[in-house]
């Protein structure tokens, strides 16, 4: 499926400037209507003025001036139920007859608004509108798309992607190479599509202490607000922000490596030898730690002969234990990598408050050491060594510092952003999530994606156009995901359910057999689709519904959303 996706991704489509002009200004219209009808009933007929797009504003206005019970909705953050007035708390509030006629206003307006972002979609060089379609689609199966992966939304050829092998230049990812992918904290591997383009336009930089980014305009940026709700929005949208916090780091989904903390130490002081591990210390906290952790683990050693001053200790076995960072580390567990981490700053590190400094030699190791902080919550920056911290580490002439910090996240302002024009080829990677680790100046990581589009109603499509000597073909056969699911899973049940006439509507009547059917069965399709069953949701929508996410292999937690 990846191959007609890419091919539409890449054409993209022509739009009619002036019917999208048209189409703005109607939609302007109609918020201004609908905002002076929400305005009009807050005020007047409620005594407090509120702001629709105020999350706080109307939680007040629902539940403490119109004293309706609270919606509670789980928060994933902070891990508890809390009152909300997203979309499944507001279908909630519709059912009081008070909220009623707000709430259908606060959606449309939303609609409106959301519809208005849509046509206002940045066009690339070439006046074309172009797509990310993710084949993976979204919780019930289907295809979902966003803007231009590839065209609008890139980064230059400097930055790097991460590979089971390390950082790679994203302009040298061919079709199918794995990429370190980030899905709402959780990071696995998977393949990736590239693709380059040629940009002439606005590049964006934001620069902080830990960030570094550059992208272009409608590059899409994940991030917390304020409220540290997840969201995301276009660069050129960002950089505009009071405050964002941007994600800098995850959980990576590997195997498991024993006493990690144990291995710490000996990586940073050991050598390992033809039968197993030798470790000596001078130092009196790093000869009690070492013995607390070889104890707590229950490793068997022996203490030998060492020179006055120092304690030599010597470990039989494990051998397979790796003497450096590399590869290795994404095949732990996000709990051991998180623990070997931590444990690298009593060894090779210097403790500052609830952050600390890892020191090192060697580039390739800081590398390393940096993916595996960033793959268990934590986010680096390294640098070269100031001469103050040489004493920490070696003598040797090239060291380097990892300035490690224990939050995932990293606070962006307007000040922060800066832009300049550019004129060349940029790159992007596509992967299931839509949001992967990226690396900028060979220093900062964070998380990056692209731009998001939302579907395009049947009110918007007159803006797309086709190309001379085309035309737009919309085919639609009712029910055509059910007659190919029963075609092809050759249930005779569910292919004599579909030969016998409308499916959602023999639903209906096995599901909600007592709601008053009519006698005549050429009545029952107007019945079930013009019977409510809660909001705006007739009968039929609902079995239409359970449909889609049963045909698309949804899970009984996707059939509960879509079912309410």
């Amino acid at each position: 499926m990846q191959g007609p996706a890419l091919t539409m991704m890449r054409r993209g489509v022509r739009v009619d400037l002036l019917a999208r002009d048209e189409e703005t200004k109607q939609l302007d219209a109609d918020l201004a209507r609908y905002e002076y009808l929400f305005n009009r009933i807050t005020t007047e007929g409620w005594g407090t003025p509120t702001n629709w797009q105020s999350q706080p504003q109307l939680m007040r206005l629902f539940y403490d001036v119109m004293r309706i019970e609270p919606v509670l909705v789980y928060d994933k953050l902070k891990r508890e139920r809390r009152p909300a007035v997203n979309i499944e708390a507001l279908e909630k509030l519709h059912s009081d007859p008070r909220a009623q006629h707000l709430v259908d206003l606060i959606m449309e307006m939303r609609r409106v608004k959301r519809l208005r972002n849509v046509l206002n979609t940045g066009l690339d060089p070439d006046g074309r509108l172009r797509c990310s379609y993710q084949v993976a689609g979204t919780m019930t199966g289907r295809w979902s798309s966003n803007d231009s992966a590839f065209h609008t939304g890139c980064v230059p050829a400097d930055a790097e992607v991460l590979t089971p092998t390390g950082w790679k230049a994203i302009s040298t990812i061919r079709s199918g190479d794995l990429v370190m992918q980030w899905d709402k904290g959780i990071m696995s591997f998977a393949p990736a599509e590239p693709f380059e383009t040629y940009y002439n336009g606005k590049l964006y930089h934001c620069i902080t202490e830990q960030v570094r980014q550059t992208l272009t305009a409608d590059h899409r940026v994940p991030f917390f607000d304020s409220k540290k709700n997840f969201t995301e929005a276009a660069a050129r949208t960002v950089a505009q922000r009071a405050v964002a916090y941007l994600p800098l780091a995850g959980n990576f989904v590997g195997g498991n490596v024993r006493y990690p903390r144990l291995l710490a130490a000996l990586m940073a002081d050991g050598s390992k030898e033809s039968s197993g591990w030798r470790i000596a210390f001078k130092k009196q906290r790093k000869i009690e730690r070492f013995l607390s952790l070889i104890t707590e683990c229950g490793i068997p050693y022996t203490e030998q002969k060492a020179k006055v001053g120092y304690r030599r200790f010597y470990i039989p076995g494990f051998l397979d234990w790796p003497k450096t960072w590399g590869a290795w580390v994404l095949n732990m567990h996000p709990q051991s990598l998180a623990d070997l981490v931590d444990e690298s700053k009593h060894w090779n590190g210097h403790i500052q408050g609830n952050s600390f400094l890892f020191f090192s030699t060697d580039k390739v190791q800081v590398d390393w050491f940096c993916i595996a902080a960033h793959c268990c919550g934590y986010s680096t920056t390294w640098r070269h060594a100031l001469p103050s911290e040489q004493s920490f580490a070696t003598n040797a002439s090239e060291c380097y510092t990892v300035n490690v910090k224990p939050r995932n996240f990293a606070a962006v302002q307007r000040k922060h952003w800066t832009t300049e024009d550019y004129t060349g080829k940029v790159y992007c990677v596509s992967v299931p999530s839509t949001y992967f680790l990226i690396r900028f100046n060979g220093t900062h990581i964070s998380v990056t994606g692209n731009t998001n589009l939302q579907n395009i109603t049947d009110r918007a499509r007159r803006i797309i156009i086709p190309d001379p000597g085309n035309v737009f073909v919309q085919m639609d056969l009712a029910q055509a995901e059910s007659r190919m699911v029963a075609a092809i899973s050759g249930d005779p049940a569910y292919r004599e359910a579909c030969a016998s006439g409308d499916l959602h509507t023999t639903v209906c009547r096995m599901v909600w057999p007592d709601i008053g059917w009519p006698s005549n069965p050429a009545d029952w399709k107007d019945f079930a689709e013009n019977t409510k069953y809660y909001r705006h949701f007739s009968y039929r929508d609902m079995a239409k519904r359970a449909g889609h996410a049963s045909n698309y292999g949804g899970s009984p937690h996707v059939l509960a959303m879509h079912l309410k």
